[in-house]
């Protein structure tokens, strides 16, 4: 619903301009920072800036989180990463009643500038948002709505604007999963599907790419002037903070409860196994020939370099044919002995941690090892 509004804002607004047009001595602008919602475009949040110039009657939101629904070949171009996203500018009004509809948080802080770096950001938007640089390639980690705000202070103070020291040992999944929690199964699919660029653990600048942490740390950073942000101002009430409960565990325990059912029916009813054996293999073949698409036929960084490719193999698709074979047929042993060899590699990342795997399928990972044993030694 977020995407509509702004959708529509940028539509009606995209032909007005503001530019070279001086502010009043008191104007000002402000971060807004948007609480996470329940959609997976939403569940990070979002970052906006708010101008608010009351003597000229400007209150106005420039976005960086939008984009347009005519693009041709829009539903290609998403899933492959190729998607342009654009700043927008749109009421501040609507803006809030979006999230008012919601039911989402919103706080504001202004930004500390004088009246000759207000001026500037003002141009800088206003020139950028009527030029064709209003459009930018969109990269979930490294360019968002957030980090194109971050940018902003370096634009306006160069080397002068000092951000804070902060904690740098942890990973980019580690800071998703703070909003992923919440969902056990996006946080699943989230942890499936991204590669190694996921375990990097980002400077205080990267971090930033989380609205949340863009905004803590602009305001722990500091200009020649003082600080860059101003104190908190809630807008719309932000949501209690999730709270850990049995649903988290969701995805662990039915993973656990269907691997325990193929071992059972492997031992108890061997002769249904094989059956059993090719429905699970087709689902994990397609997935993963959805982890290569994502890795080679996208431009997202973020889902390349998949290790757990090892294991949810597109491999097993052509083995399906030869389940029964693999003592006997060359190509199917060949086949057989790739998975093997990736399964053991893949246990040896899973030892040393050099990409996260998701713990819920474990226990899947424990039975096609076990079944990978069988078809060739038992």
């Amino acid at each position: 619903m977020r995407i509509f509004f702004s959708l529509l804002f940028f539509c009606l607004f995209s032909s007005l301009s503001f530019a070279a047009r001086p502010l009043s001595e008191s104007a000002k602008f402000s971060l807004l920072t948007c609480s996470p919602g329940t959609e997976l475009y939403n569940c990070f949040g979002h970052s906006a800036l708010h101008l608010s110039d009351p003597a000229n009657g400007i209150e106005l939101v420039y976005n960086y989180g939008t984009f347009d629904f005519d693009t041709p070949n829009f539903g290609l171009k998403f899933i492959q990463g190729k998607l342009e996203y654009a700043l927008s500018r749109a009421p501040f009004g609507p803006f809030m009643q979006t999230y008012v509809y919601e039911k989402r948080g919103v706080y504001e802080q202004e930004i500390l500038l004088s009246a000759e770096k207000k001026q500037a950001l003002f141009d800088a938007l206003e020139a950028r948002f009527n030029s064709p640089d209003r459009y930018y390639m969109y990269d979930f980690f490294y360019d968002n709505c957030a980090t194109q705000i971050r940018d902003l202070g370096q634009l306006l103070y160069a080397e002068d604007f000092i951000l804070p020291q902060a904690d740098s040992s942890r990973s980019f999944r580690s800071y998703l999963a703070e909003y992923t929690a919440p969902s056990p199964w996006l946080d699943l699919g989230i942890k499936v599907i991204l590669g190694r660029g996921a375990d990097k653990r980002p400077s205080v600048s990267e971090q930033m790419f989380l609205p949340d942490y863009l905004a803590q740390h602009l305001s722990h950073s500091q200009t020649p002037a003082g600080p860059f942000l101003g104190e908190k101002k809630e807008l719309l009430p932000w949501p209690a903070a999730h709270q850990e409960s049995i649903k988290d565990h969701y995805p662990f325990l039915l993973f656990t409860l269907l691997a325990a059912l193929f071992f059972a029916i492997a031992f108890v009813f061997p002769n249904y196994a094989y059956v059993a054996d090719r429905l699970l293999l087709t689902v994990v073949g397609l997935a993963g020939a959805f982890l290569c698409f994502m890795w080679w036929g996208t431009d997202h960084a973020a889902t390349q370099w998949n290790l757990n490719i090892l294991w949810l193999s597109p491999l097993y698709l052509p083995l399906l044919f030869g389940l029964k074979k693999v003592k006997t047929n060359k190509f199917f042993a060949l086949l057989h002995g790739l998975l093997l060899l990736s399964y053991l590699l893949a246990l040896l990342n899973w030892l040393i941690a050099w990409q996260a795997y998701p713990l819920p399928l474990l226990p899947i990972f424990a039975y096609l090892s076990y079944r990978l044993y069988v078809y060739k030694w038992a």
